[in-house]
């Protein structure tokens, strides 16, 4: 199971494997820019299913 976390917090930090476990974005200096949370992908997840 993955842990929760506040998609806000992350947003500017170096990137580690596994930050960002439902998506996001990062520069090419390493640093998050983008972070998706957990509800965002799961009605991203419904839409796709259910069109």
């Amino acid at each position: 199971m993955m842990e929760k976390y506040d998609h806000k917090q992350i947003i500017g930090q170096e990137y580690e494997r596994g930050m960002l476990p439902y998506g996001g974005a990062v520069d090419f200096q390493g640093r998050i820019v983008y972070a998706v949370s957990e509800e965002e992908h799961n009605l991203l997840m419904k839409r796709i299913k259910n069109p």
